[in-house]
């Protein structure tokens, strides 16, 4: 096997001795590693690493935004990081773009700005995607989203089951200094109480690890929940009879009960409730100490919102909501006005609280 030729010097002697290509190999790393890597790196040699994907905000690019960059000189570095390759189209600052960036180019541009030719080392992928996003100016919605983020970690709740808006304008408020900052991160404070209903919580605004402002703000918080509504209208001491009640589901400003219609059934209303009023624990009483209730307990009035229902030839046609023109019980034909056409018709009261039209 060829080898390579090693001598050592001594003070009154030279030591030569014969290595492998391997050996020889081997020996130069630890003399590299052992002299420092800087030694066998040109004083004026550029590395520079391309990366394959870059994100920026500026319309300007750098090469410090597409490309690591390594020199023995920190002036050189610096000096190669804040070359300008590129300018995107200021006409589409509000918009996203997208430009690619050659190796070569790169060569080129560091080429004509002082370096020369065979210092430059490129390495990495050929080219480089850049991508422009357009400043972030923060909104009052950021501020909204951050105290819905917040709310929802704090009362265990998911954000669909949240709404929170400000109560007056945040942002315009602000010192034109810190409004018209760009990329700016939102934190909201906790509140006391985990409710819904109005809150105070402290906003706090951050560039990087610099808060710039930290306010206190006013919020309207709710939350939903599963109601039970009364279908019809229902008198003081009148038993709750199926159909009567229904569960539907909106947002509440309060702490409010879920109350099961099923598990209401046969008790008493303690006060008397139009169609649609919201019922809480609070309105319903114990069983009565009479017999259950008779079907034709449904109780329909006059102006009361009810369902009513066509059967043609096993065809049915639903009307949502029609206005009772009299008062009346499950088995009596009332008259109803259809709220879309405006006619009279007349239909018989279900014992679920449907009209079904004559």
């Amino acid at each position: 096997m060829e080898g390579v030729l090693v001598c050592r010097h001594s003070a009154d002697s030279i030591a030569c001795f014969a290595l492998s290509r391997v050996h020889a190999f081997a020996v130069a790393l630890v003399i590299i590693f052992q002299l420092g890597f800087s030694d066998f790196l040109n004083a004026d040699s550029i590395v520079v690493t391309m990366k394959a994907n870059a994100s920026v905000t500026a319309t300007v690019v750098l090469l410090k935004d597409i490309a690591t960059v390594n020199t023995v000189s920190v002036a050189d570095r610096e000096d190669a990081e804040n070359l300008e390759l590129f300018e995107f189209d200021p006409a589409d600052m509000d918009q996203e773009s997208e430009s690619v960036v050659n190796a070569e180019y790169v060569r080129i541009r560091l080429t004509l700005h002082g370096f020369s030719v065979r210092s430059i080392q490129m390495r990495g992928p050929v080219e480089s995607v850049v991508r422009y996003q357009p400043p972030k100016v923060t909104s009052d919605a950021d501020i909204e989203e951050a105290a819905l983020q917040t709310l929802a970690t704090a009362m265990n709740a998911e954000t669909q089951d949240l709404k929170v808006s400000l109560s007056s304008p945040f942002i315009r408020m602000l010192p034109a200094n810190i409004r018209d900052r760009t990329d700016l991160r939102v934190e909201v404070s906790r509140p006391v109480a985990l409710s819904p209903g109005p809150k105070s919580m402290t906003v706090k605004l951050w560039q990087g690890d610099e808060m710039l402002i930290a306010r206190s703000a006013r919020f309207e918080v709710l939350r939903r929940y599963q109601i039970a509504v009364t279908r019809v209208s229902l008198s003081r001491n009148e038993p709750i009879v199926p159909g009567a009640i229904q569960t539907e589901f909106r947002f509440m400003n309060r702490e409010v009960d879920e109350v099961d219609p099923e598990a209401i059934h046969g008790r008493v209303i303690k006060a008397d409730l139009k169609a649609g009023s919201f019922v809480s624990l609070s309105d319903i009483g114990d069983r009565p100490v009479a017999e259950a209730p008779r079907q034709n307990t449904i109780r329909i009035r006059r102006r009361d919102m009810v369902p009513a229902m066509v059967r043609f030839h096993g065809i049915e046609i639903h009307i949502r909501a029609a206005e009772a023109l009299q008062d009346g019980l499950a088995g009596d034909v009332i008259q109803l006005r259809n709220p879309e056409s405006r006619k009279i018709i007349s239909g018989r009261i279900q014992p679920d609280g449907t009209v079904l039209v004559h």
